[in-house]
This record gives structure tokens, sequence and C-alpha cells, in this order.
């Protein structure tokens, strides 16, 4: 359990204290936007996601009810 909590400590602090800290693992915060150049979405992305998760928490800034209804 102590390697799992390491890891989203590094996590942590590269995402949202310091983007220099050496970590590029699972645990680093994405955000995520619509990009048709890249071909990226953020329903995709979510999809993705949680088809490998066995649980989930999601934050969110802001979501419309039509983004809820999807989901």
């Amino acid at each position: 359990m102590e390697a799992w909590m390491n890891e989203l400590e590094q996590g942590i602090k590269k995402g949202f204290i310091d983007r220099s800290v050496p970590y590029s693992g699972a645990f680093e915060p994405q955000l995520l936007i619509n990009n048709s150049e890249k071909k990226q979405d953020v329903l995709t992305t979510l999809i993705e996601e949680l088809r490998e998760a066995k649980r989930f928490m999601i934050a969110v800034a802001f979501i419309t009810e039509s983004g809820i209804q999807t989901l």
C-alpha cells in the first residue's frame, strides 16, 4: 500500500504543486479539453479511463446536464 500512496503523492506534487517534479505515472493529473486538430475529446478519454477503472471519482469545474446524461 505504501508504494501506491507514494505514487499518488508524486502525481499530486507534479500536477498541482511543482511541475518540475520528475514523475510520469498513472496519477499525473490531466486537463481534458476537446481538440479537433489532435482528434481528442473529453468524452472519449473519460470512456477509455472508465473501462479500465475498478472504481472512480470525478472532480470537475463545471459540467452540463447533457454531459452527465451521456455518462
